[in-house]
């Protein structure tokens, strides 16, 4: 009889721990990822602002030429290596903020739609040649791939769900 009671109990908690972690974002303003940084009304304007989030996120700012301060090549073929483009994607699928952003991008006129995700696609920084100057406003060309690789990842991702 014990064990019966043990085994609901088990089964009791097992269900409630469940439940907490599926309400987390609700009940104790916990979420993962991206969802953590738009909560609230989305616009269309802020897949420019998604993009540069996960840049941030994986595209270390360069500043100066010693490997700690860039973004260096050896860092490029890691970030390609570990497929970090393919796992923004996944992360971005299970978030709720692509189904909101894709509807919001969804409702502009055809032209308003491209012109968003042609400026989405140029979303990077520019690199240090191209600024004249090593300096935190531009990037090394190695961070500027990377940069490029995740708005192109996330850009094919929002066409892919608008069906475009």
């Amino acid at each position: 009889m014990e064990t019966k009671y043990f085994s609901y109990q088990n089964k009791f908690l097992l269900v409630l721990i469940i439940l907490v972690l599926t309400w987390s974002c609700e009940i104790f303003d916990v979420c993962p990822g991206i969802d953590c940084e738009y909560k609230g009304k989305i616009s269309s304007e802020d897949l420019i602002s998604v993009i540069k989030y996960y840049q941030d996120e994986h595209v270390r700012k360069s500043y100066g030429t010693y490997a700690y301060q860039c973004f260096t090549n050896d860092d490029y073929n890691s970030f390609r290596n570990d497929k970090v483009t393919d796992k923004i994607e996944i992360e971005l699928k299970k978030s709720r903020l692509i189904d909101k952003l894709v509807k919001e991008i969804g409702k502009l006129e055809d032209t308003e739609r491209n012109e968003l995700l042609k400026r989405a696609l140029a979303t990077y920084q520019p690199t240090w040649s191209e600024l004249g100057r090593i300096s935190g406003e531009g990037q090394t060309v190695a961070g500027q791939q990377a940069q490029k690789d995740i708005a192109f990842t996330i850009v094919n991702l929002i066409k892919d769900e608008l069906g475009i």
